[in-house]
């Protein structure tokens, strides 16, 4: 997912949509929370006190935001893209 948002990141500077959206902004937004996301990840993988019931759920939402985030950003994208 991270290597999906910097490909977002390089097709906006390279379209220079990146100076009239806020799609870049949003897009290093959703980078974050996978970032944040990864960490989380190693770290309820090497220690057992991250590898509770919340710290795993708050995880799975981190990840989840990013997700939807994600899909908005495609959307408009698309709808950019089209001139809709």
């Amino acid at each position: 997912m991270l290597g999906f948002c910097f490909v977002i990141i390089s097709y906006l500077q390279a379209t220079k949509l990146a100076d009239t959206t806020i799609i870049d902004e949003l897009t290093a937004i959703a980078t974050v929370f996978f970032m944040i996301n990864c960490i989380m990840s190693f770290l309820g993988s090497m220690y057992a006190r991250f590898q509770t019931r919340r710290f795993i759920d708050l995880n799975k939402f981190i990840f989840l935001a990013g997700l939807i985030l994600m899909f908005g950003i495609i959307v408009a994208i698309i709808i950019g893209a089209k001139g809709l």
